[in-house]
């Protein structure tokens, strides 16, 4: 495998452009799925958030508790990025040192949505992101596990679950290997 930033948001709704971002947690792994660091930041969000939200989102953050700590103890969406920042710049060493290149793939569940905000955020993660992303999503489905519990749809949860996912599949992945051959 190869060093692997897991991200995962939530937002308001669908669209950077017209929504917010209320949450932001990533999981920096080596070459063996093994946590190096990791950074999670609840986001305070504009006056203006709750009104301008999906309602289906709005009852899912008030089922989680997200909306009620984003307004009581969010951080300002700045000190995320820069954490952020300092964790992508730390996955682009970690890449370069193992042979990967200076462009990260992150990896979660629906990576694609996250990377559009993450870029919408943190501009300069444009040079240093890889256009591949490693999606769980596609293992989910092969292995008839499409939910693998419920999801908490909190940002740091969801990561722990897609992450203990993988490794469980690479794990029975490598116990089907025959000695002397190298795992799938």
């Amino acid at each position: 495998m190869i060093p692997l930033l897991w991200i995962d948001v939530e937002t308001t709704g669908l669209d950077p452009c017209h929504h917010e971002l209320l949450e932001v947690a990533a999981i920096l792994t080596d070459t063996r799925l093994n946590e190096v660091r990791r950074m999670h930041r609840v986001i305070r969000p504009s006056d203006e958030a709750f009104s301008k939200a999906v309602r289906r989102v709005q009852l899912m953050h008030q089922e989680s508790g997200l909306w009620a700590e984003c307004f009581d103890a969010g951080d300002l969406l700045a000190d995320a990025m820069d954490e952020l920042a300092l964790l992508l710049d730390r996955a682009v060493q970690l890449s370069w040192d193992a042979g990967c290149g200076r462009r990260v793939q992150i990896a979660g569940s629906n990576p694609t949505f996250d990377r559009e905000w993450i870029l919408r955020y943190l501009t300069c993660a444009e040079d240093h992101l890889h256009y591949r992303t490693f999606d769980v999503n596609p293992l989910r489905y092969a292995a008839g596990d499409r939910k693998d519990g419920p999801r908490p749809h909190r940002a740091i949860q969801d990561l722990e679950q897609d992450l203990a996912f993988t490794r469980d599949v690479v794990r029975r992945l490598g116990a089907q290997t025959k000695p002397g051959r190298p795992a799938a």
